[in-house]
């Protein structure tokens, strides 16, 4: 029994007695004997000798390391004494009783709330007993555990979790990897060798502590993966998505696989009416997929009204929403039954993300009359046709992007609408060329959300949702009210 295999008496050295009934039925991690328990160290790290025995045994017939049980003759050690092993062989000759009471102690108040939160850091429950047996078992040992917990110190204890985290920093210093493994599956972190993971088994072990004063204190600890240094205020958000990761993994898991370049999924879906204003993305960016950037062509089926295209796009807004990824949409302004099917959309709140709403189309919210009048040309003299036919036709009352394509048709030798693929393409060189309109003297509308769409991977898509949101009068983004926020 646990009494018996104390070395070091603890102030939780009657609990782990008189609740050792509960721990047996509740405990998540097995006890190892010393063999296995040398094992597990030397696996993690520690620079231990023996193979059935060794300094576990040592450590604890000197009054340094305490036992959690026998089996026989054998000692049995939970996991979270691997602590007092690595500080023990640490300090070496200096170790001293008070030192070691200390470790301990550590160790076996994490050892008495494992059972209530290891499920959460590891993603599943180990049922001794049938499933109704143990949640009715642990919730009785919850309620002693909360009240032994609520009767300590917790600025003490808040100390003892900064010194684990330090204890582990030493061990191996790489925080945002200890995020990574966090967030990944269990397996994946049971199976690691070495210091990296003796480090992570001591912030497992922190975490199992700072989970049981945070619950019965009502407080925030930080998280185990600070250590040393000065905490820069929001840097967690951006980086991770929240400022506790470990409590949202599922917000977090995307922003921590792009900080180390494994997310394959679009940050941004970009939603376009036609081919001229999808290929002239497309040239700008070049590459969007590898940018984080999807993009999707409505091909004008919103504003004709075909193939149930406005619940479509609403099934992909949601989409982007449950997979947090940024929405923008650039329509023609023009045509009524967009306006109503965006208007619609940001009215239901499926848009997170930018609206560019072109006044009336595409060419002309971006280019001057003279200006695409120039580009036809051009690009009619480098096919080697008479561009000086598009400048000396009659362009008056052209004010619109249709009306500018039948006026070409007519003038030009190839009589075929400037649309698609080569237009596009070439309406995009002439504005990175150009990228100043003249008529405002700043830049041209579709620059503006291009360069947003190359920032999409460094956005921070929680920012844009709970400070920004989108007009559904003039579609342009502004920040939120402070009632909408609350």
């Amino acid at each position: 029994m646990p009494i018996r295999a104390q070395a070091v008496g603890t102030d939780f050295s009657g609990n782990l007695w008189t609740w050792s009934g509960d721990l047996a039925a509740l405990r998540q991690n097995d006890l190892l004997s010393e063999s296995a328990f040398l094992s597990f160290v030397r696996d993690r790290g520690l620079g231990v000798s023996g193979v059935l025995k060794g300094e576990p045994g040592i450590f604890h017939g000197r009054g340094f390391l305490s036992a959690d049980g026998r089996m026989g003759q054998d000692l049995l050690f939970h996991p979270f004494r691997l602590h007092v092993m690595e500080r023990s062989l640490s300090v070496g000759d200096h170790i001293t009783l008070a030192k070691a009471k200390k470790w301990n102690s550590t160790a076996e108040l994490a050892i008495l709330l494992e059972p209530i939160y290891w499920p959460e850091i590891i993603g599943h429950v180990r049922y001794n007993l049938g499933e109704r047996d143990h949640s009715a078992r642990l919730t009785n040992y919850r309620r002693k555990a909360m009240r032994l917990v609520r009767s300590l110190d917790p600025d003490v204890w808040q100390k003892i979790h900064e010194a684990l985290r330090i204890d582990a920093a030493r061990m191996d210093p790489n925080r945002e990897l200890y995020i990574l493994l966090r967030l990944s599956l269990w397996e994946q972190r049971e199976a690691l060798r070495g210091r990296i993971a003796g480090a992570l088994w001591i912030r497992h072990t922190a975490e199992v502590i700072r989970r049981g004063f945070e619950e019965a204190h009502d407080t925030h600890w930080p998280e185990e993966d600070r250590a040393f240094g000065h905490r820069i205020p929001g840097a967690r958000l951006r980086l991770f998505g929240a400022e506790r990761p470990y409590d949202d993994p599922l917000r977090s898991k995307t922003f921590v696989a792009y900080h180390f370049g494994l997310f394959t999924g679009s940050a941004l879906r970009w939603y376009v009416e036609g081919e001229t204003e999808y290929y002239a993305i497309s040239h700008a960016l070049q590459q969007p997929s590898k940018l984080g950037v999807e993009l999707v062509n409505l091909r004008g089926e919103i504003a004709s009204e075909k193939r149930n295209a406005a619940r479509k796009l609403e099934d992909a807004l949601k989409e982007d929403l449950a997979l947090r990824r940024l929405s923008v949409i650039s329509f023609d302004r023009d045509l009524e039954p967009n306006v109503r099917a965006i208007r619609r959309q940001v009215e239901r709140g499926h848009v997170v993300g930018l609206i560019e709403a072109n006044e009336p189309d595409f060419e002309f919210a971006n280019f001057t009359l003279q200006e695409l009048i120039e580009i036809a040309a051009l690009t009619d003299d480098l096919e080697g046709l008479n561009g000086n036919m598009i400048r000396q036709a009659d362009w008056r009352g052209v004010d619109n992007g249709r009306a500018f394509a039948e006026r070409y048709t007519r003038a030009s030798e190839k009589h075929s609408s400037p649309k698609g693929k080569a237009w596009g393409e070439v309406l995009a060189a002439y504005a990175l060329e150009h990228p100043v309109d003249p008529r405002t003297g700043t830049e041209r509308p579709f620059l503006r959300m291009v360069s947003a769409a190359f920032g999409a991977w460094h956005s921070n898509y929680e920012l844009q949702k709970d400070h920004f949101e989108i007009d559904p009068g003039t579609f342009e983004s502004k920040p939120r009210s402070n009632r909408d926020r609350s």
